[in-house]
């Protein structure tokens, strides 16, 4: 038995490949927006807060793929979500939202993508991806805004 385990310890440490974790956050200034759409790749999950920002953590998890792929995602925005106000609406967007599969000489990588969207309270949850300002809730305006 002892023999066993320590072979899978051995295979284990010797593999080229493990698993990697890294989280971002990302915070969005919202003060003035009466609905925020949401459009962010994959699951997500959205809790109230007593902030006065939309804050994004993203946890990120590869398994059989080197450190330097996620470094490679994480330089090009894989996970990074952006601001759309074009046209009147006010939107918090996945900036990739295909997430093509990763492939190593190994095989396939894979991923596993958890988020947690921080909206302030300020803001009442109408579903997934809508958001509209509660009547009378007001945020602080931030410094630049001389407030």
């Amino acid at each position: 038995m002892r023999i066993l385990l320590f072979g899978l310890f051995l295979f284990f440490s010797f593999s080229g490949y493990s698993q990697l974790e890294k989280t971002i956050h990302q915070t969005f200034a919202v003060d003035k927006e009466p609905n925020i759409q949401l459009d962010i790749y994959g699951d997500y999950e959205l809790i109230p807060w007593a902030g006065d920002h939309i804050l994004t953590e993203t946890n990120i998890q590869l398994y059989e793929a080197s450190e330097g792929i996620l470094e490679h995602f994480l330089k090009i925005g894989r996970y990074e979500m952006v601001i759309d106000s074009t046209e009147g609406r006010f939107s918090l967007v996945s900036k990739d939202k295909e997430r093509r599969s990763v492939k190593t000489s190994k095989g396939e990588c894979y991923e596993f993508v958890n988020t947690k969207v921080f909206v302030p309270d300020a803001y009442g949850i109408v579903d997934k991806n809508n958001l509209i300002r509660k009547e009378g809730k007001t945020i602080a305006p931030t410094p630049d805004e001389g407030g």
